[in-house]
């Protein structure tokens, strides 16, 4: 049965399926092959992301493989300038830029040669796949979990937790 093209114009695209359609792919939780791709030094010109506001750092892309295979790619950004919470811990992009200097082994080098080396060498790459609902963060402890978050709308990220040597 055909329908009139008219009467389409009265209906509109329901928009979880737009945004299922587009969501970026995550994987699950798991140690990965990293292989930078693309980076790009810069200085955060964002004040609603304080993390990196008015700091140097370096914004990421790279792929995530086990076994030689291609499984997904992530988004991240490492620093260089030390930055630590009231605990005087070293924050997520210090923290991640120090492991990396560790599991290329250039404890003396100066940035640029880390910026280099990223882009030539492999690390191993602790990944965690969180799920954003309601204004809370989740995580799956199974693919049953998984499932239902994502089937109550969760947006599923994936997170760096850490950097090393490639075993």
């Amino acid at each position: 049965m055909e329908l009139n093209v008219a009467d389409l114009y009265q209906k509109k695209t329901d928009e979880k399926l737009v945004n299922d359609a587009n969501r970026m792919p995550t994987v699950p939780t798991g140690a990965y092959t990293l292989m930078v791709t693309n980076l790009s030094a810069q200085v955060g010109d964002n004040p609603k992301f304080p993390p990196l506001y008015e700091r140097e750092h370096v914004h990421l892309r790279a792929n995530l493989e086990k076994d030689g295979k291609r499984l997904g790619a992530i988004w991240f950004d490492m620093s260089w300038v030390d930055k630590r919470n009231e605990e005087g811990k070293l924050d997520g992009p210090a923290k991640l830029w120090g492991q990396a200097v560790r599991a290329l082994n250039l404890g003396d080098a100066s940035v640029g040669e880390v910026l280099d080396a990223l882009k030539q060498y492999p690390m191993t790459a602790y990944v965690s796949e969180r799920f954003h609902l309601e204004e809370e963060w989740k995580s799956a402890r199974n693919e049953k979990e998984r499932s239902g978050l994502l089937v109550a709308g969760a947006e599923p990220r994936n997170f760096i937790v850490s950097l090393s040597k490639i075993k």
